[in-house]
């Protein structure tokens, strides 16, 4: 059973990525148009957004 990840980036929006064959989308499909692969699995939440502005902050001096 397969899952969409939903990963929120900071400046690009967020995206949906297939657990199975790493397929990114704008939204969470009922099945990932890549493989096909049925997303009745428990969506997972990925804040990269978080990273990415420890990044800019580690940029920007504030460490």
């Amino acid at each position: 059973m397969a899952y969409w990840t939903e990963e929120e980036h900071l400046f690009s929006g967020t995206k949906y990525v297939c657990s199975n064959c790493g397929c990114e989308t704008d939204r969470p499909y009922s099945s990932c148009p890549e493989c096909g692969a049925d997303m009745s699995g428990r969506q997972k939440y990925d804040p990269k957004f978080v990273d990415e502005c420890e990044i800019l902050d580690i940029l920007d001096g504030g460490w």
